[in-house]
């Protein structure tokens, strides 16, 4: 129970409920007024003990409280609040936070209580507390962040380099309560760095390179003068930017603009900002965490910036629930549980939150889910899990680190935490009978794809996707060139978020297509070619059950082997109308032995030997269709499947499933084979069925649409991938313009 109080002291934001009373208000103002209590000589310097905390000032109440006369109350019933007595008895609650065993206030609440003043001071880069009709420098608390300048601490990215700023994503309305930091070390007010350019061993340095790049995954940007430089930073809203400042430096008029087109930096720009200033803006997507360092010389500074979390998503997948974070880049996880109630906390280390959140999402076994930014460079997200919900937490904690070409999904129990991909882009194009589909994404695209038939449908989804850029849930229409002769051929396209983290690309058709994919230099483009699978020189063999003297089911009215020729008859006609080679083991009421049916389709090497039948049973209700095979042929499943479905979908009679029987025709066959039961001869209702003309010819249009889609379905091979040239080459043919290897073109 303790740790549930801990994890809500650190992640819940709910206002304190309780308001000081007047006269405690004015008791302490007078308290104050008379002077604070006397202070140890290291107590009347400045307190740097000042942190930002959900975008507001806070500092341990064990550093403030006995300044201002306060200490805490026997009972403490709430973690997101501390009760606090005043020495007269009365008391106060203010908003707390628990961090690293401190519990910090916030300060604004606190003085707006107290009927202080909390004035920010830009030259000493902190805050000022005194009472409000005080002056200046009397009866006041001098408050400084907990780093103002660090010093040299120790090594960021390397050994060379030392972190001088270690700043959150707070923007400052001012422009500049900043401090520079100097190349020995210290923070100095407002104004630059004195610099005499004329006079002689005091030049200005010369901005020789400014670099922008991404480095262990995190976004970098690298500035080099030709000698030792202060810097102070800022960062801004309303556009996002950080402002970058160098002195004593002049710049290079090549280094005026640097686009960066990154997901958190959008462009770097100089310029000569004063005389002995040079300011360098980076456009951010964003405001977010950053730390600067600066190499042991003073020439080089290089600052990092926290990646930018937009948001999460939750869904099931089979038994798994996935957990997939939207950020701009990959991060160090830190995945834990915590029980009473259960819950699973996923923190975000090197990154900012573009939006807190307080979600009651509707999925299944999950209650709430809050997203906050824990610490000025760690955001955490809680999933708080259902009572009895189906979800197994994890162990123990998991610490999770992103290496490149490492696994993109991380198992926390029964959580699949994984990093959401954007489609940014899809383009459509069609050229004679072809289809082409040109995909971008942020990251490497992954592809799933399956078929499905009434109607004919290909099915491609990218997990783990969102739909981004300008692309929302859509549905159009393009027309292929029909066979000669025939009228062009329909295709409907819809494109949507299937689920909470799957977009979903269907394309159906009046007949099975096929298709291949390509992908394309950089793993996060690519294109696929949808064609009618070409069937010009498929042989298939059909093989019309029973005949001559051997009647099968039925009886002299309507005996099985009539019924197995009509079908088998009219399956020849539509099968060459589609352009296939076809041969029968019988054309007439011919008797053929066994072995000699399965014995023609392996002498002409037939692409598929299928045997049609119709079915009798001692019981008459029993009734339906179903499809045989035998695996001793890789494709027989993916024939006798595509197969039943069709049948069962046009006849709309039960579906007996596709089994496995060692039929002797089976299992002579060499080739890819199957045996059909369409309908039971010995069920009244079927009987009649069969004895019509319009359902023998339904049958036989069903089994061509099976035959059809397993071709498609064997000419649909995996992804290829191009080289660099062969990449340029087919987007140019496919999309009728050059391709540039370095961004994306606008949708459309």
């Amino acid at each position: 129970m303790g740790g549930a109080v801990a994890e809500r002291a650190a992640t819940r934001r709910t206002p304190c409920r309780t308001l000081l009373a007047w006269v405690a208000g004015l008791l302490l103002v007078a308290l104050l007024a008379a002077g604070l209590p006397a202070a140890t000589a290291a107590e009347q310097e400045a307190l740097q003990v000042v942190r930002v905390i959900d975008g507001k000032p806070v500092a341990p109440f064990q550093a403030v409280g006995h300044r201002l006369g306060l200490r805490l109350a026997a009972e403490q019933p709430d973690p997101d609040a501390l009760i606090l007595e005043l020495p007269d008895g009365h008391t106060l609650a203010a908003r707390a936070w628990r961090v690293d065993g401190l519990q910090y206030v916030d300060l604004v609440s606190l003085a707006t209580a107290l009927g202080l003043r909390l004035d920010w001071d830009p030259a000493l880069w902190g805050y000022r507390l005194r009472p409000r009709a005080a002056p200046q420098g009397q009866d006041e608390l001098t408050l400084l962040p907990e780093r103002v300048y660090e010093g040299l601490r120790g090594p960021v990215a390397q050994a060379r380099f030392t972190t001088v700023e270690d700043r959150g994503a707070e923007t400052s309305p001012l422009p500049y309560p900043a401090p520079w930091h100097t190349p020995s070390g210290e923070a100095v007010p407002q104004a630059a760095p004195p610099v005499e350019p004329d006079q002689p061993g005091e030049p200005l340095h010369q901005i020789l390179g400014l670099r922008v790049w991404t480095d262990e995954g995190r976004p970098r940007v690298q500035v080099e003068a030709s000698g030792p430089v202060a810097h102070r930073s800022l960062l801004l809203a309303n556009p996002a930017r950080l402002v970058l400042d160098l002195a004593p430096a002049q710049l290079d008029r090549s280094l005026v603009e640097l686009p960066a087109d990154q997901d958190v930096i959008l462009r770097a720009r100089a310029s000569q900002f004063e005389p002995n200033v040079v300011r360098v803006v980076l456009d951010l997507a964003s405001p977010v965490g950053y730390r600067v360092a600066r190499r042991e010389d003073s020439r080089v500074i290089q600052v990092e910036l926290d990646e930018s979390v937009a948001g999460y998503r939750l869904w099931w997948e089979g038994d798994r629930l996935h957990l997939g974070l939207d950020v701009t880049g990959r991060v160090p996880l830190e995945i834990r549980p915590l029980r009473e109630p259960d819950r699973l906390v996923v923190d975000l280390h090197g990154a900012t939150v573009a939006r807190e959140r307080y979600d009651r999402p509707d999925v299944e076994g999950v209650r709430a889910v809050r997203m906050s930014q824990f610490e000025p460079h760690v955001v955490r997200l809680v999933v708080e899990l259902e009572p009895q919900a189906r979800v197994a937490l994890p162990e123990a904690a998991i610490r999770w680190t992103p290496e490149p070409g490492g696994t993109q999904a991380v198992r926390a129990g029964g959580v699949e935490v994984v990093w959401l991909n954007r489609l940014e882009e899809l383009r459509v194009r069609t050229a004679g009978n072809w289809l082409y589909l040109a995909l971008e994404a942020e990251e490497p695209v992954q592809l799933e794809s399956f078929q499905l038939s009434g109607p004919p449908r290909l099915v491609f989804d990218l997990p783990a996707t969102l739909l981004g850029g300008e692309l929302t849930p859509a549905e159009w229409t393009v027309t292929l060139e029909g066979a000669e002769g025939q009228e062009g051929r329909p295709v409907t396209l819809r494109l949507g978020q299937f689920n909470g983290g799957r977009v979903r690309l269907v394309v159906e058709a009046q007949e099975p297509l096929a298709f291949q994919t390509y992908t394309l230099e950089g793993a996060n483009r690519m294109v696929i070619a949808v064609a009618p699978p070409q069937v010009g020189q498929r042989l298939v063999v059909l093989d019309p059950g029973h005949g001559g003297l051997d009647g099968g089911a039925g009886d002299e009215e309507l005996p099985e082997k009539t019924v197995n020729l009509e079908i088998a008859l009219a399956l020849a006609e539509i099968l060459r109308g589609r352009g296939f080679q076809v041969a029968m083991t019988r054309s007439d009421d011919t008797f053929i032995p066994l072995w000699e049916r399965a014995a023609l389709a392996n002498a002409l090497n037939a692409d598929l030997f299928v045997s049609i039948h119709n079915n009798s049973a001692s019981d008459p209700a029993a009734r339906g269709t179903e499809t045989y095979y035998l695996p001793k042929q890789p494709n027989n499943l993916w024939l006798a499947q595509a197969v039943q479905q069709e049948l069962v979908r046009t006849l709309g009679r039960r579906d007996r499933g596709v089994k496995s029987n060692n039929f002797w025709v089976l299992r002579d066959a060499e080739v890819p084979a199957i045996l059909v039961e369409v309908s039971f001869l010995s069920n009244p209702e079927e009987r009649a069925l069969l004895a019509d003309p319009e359902y023998r010819r339904k049958a036989a249009e069903a089994i061509a649409r099976g035959i059809i889609q397993y071709f498609a379905r064997l000419a649909s091979g995996p992804a290829q991938a191009l080289n660099q040239a062969d990449s340029a080459e087919l987007w140019q043919r496919v999309m009728g313009e050059p391709r540039s290897e370095s961004g994306a073109q606008n949708p459309r």
